[in-house]
């Protein structure tokens, strides 16, 4: 009788970190890390995962978090502060292509971001503040709805597939002459180029609109708060 083969010894459980649970999630994109495929992907049990998580929506954060946290902000390198803001724009739109469901998730979500993303998101705005001579204010302002449109933008055309179906209907649609126009010119643009289009436009207004944007201290807005209040006093009509 030949002897049974040795059965291979088996390994000590994987450890379950944040990092990891991170990676997994990257790996299955934002949308398809639901429990039960995080815990396959890391070879463990859901109830495993349940003892380092608090369900779904904390994987949702820790894949999220953890896609933002590799985004490399671009370094202004001599441009103009509009083409910087661009370069910005189109950075965040290549994350958010690259990592399907994080353009949707930061700008829907109500979750806390980690201190360190808001550390690096801060770190950045004092940067372009300082390249360019700009209040922090408008720094922050400037860089913030950039990235708010980029993301909202790309997670809107991400989702409506059927747009360039819907453009070749229209443009030919003759009911309509200037719809139908409006539709031949988008037909025309590749994807990038309407987006750098609609980036463009948004750029160029909030430049003029936050032209004189300064700081203001907490005792400056308490004094234009008190000043604005007894004004309103001054000029009230009597009784």
């Amino acid at each position: 009788m030949e002897p049974k083969p040795a059965q291979p010894r088996r390994g000590r459980p994987r450890k379950i970190t944040r990092e990891a649970i991170a990676d997994a999630g990257r790996r299955l994109t934002l949308p398809k890390a639901t429990l039960a495929d995080v815990a396959n992907e890391l070879g463990v049990g859901v109830r495993a995962l349940y003892k380092h998580t608090e369900g779904i929506a904390d994987i949702q954060v820790i894949t999220a978090e953890a896609i933002f946290a590799s985004w490399e902000a671009p370094v202004p390198q001599g441009e103009s502060l509009a083409e910087h803001l661009m370069h910005v724009a189109l950075s965040l739109r290549a994350l958010a292509l690259e990592n399907p469901g994080i353009a949707g998730f930061l700008v829907r979500t109500s979750a806390e971001v980690s201190p360190a993303v808001v550390r690096a998101m801060d770190a950045h705005q004092q940067s372009v503040a300082g390249a360019y001579g700009l209040s922090l204010a408008r720094s922050s302002v400037l860089l913030g709805t950039v990235a708010e449109h980029t993301l909202a933008v790309t997670d809107i055309v991400n989702a409506s597939g059927g747009r360039r179906r819907d453009l070749a209907r229209m443009s030919a649609d003759e009911r309509f002459p200037a719809l139908s126009a409006s539709a031949r010119r988008s037909e025309a643009r590749d994807p990038e180029s309407s987006f750098r289009f609609g980036a463009r436009a948004l750029i160029r207004g909030l430049l003029e609109l936050t032209d004189e944007m300064t700081d203001v201290t907490p005792n400056e807005g308490n004094e234009t708060h008190e000043r604005s209040i007894n004004n309103k006093a001054d000029t009230a009509p009597g009784p």
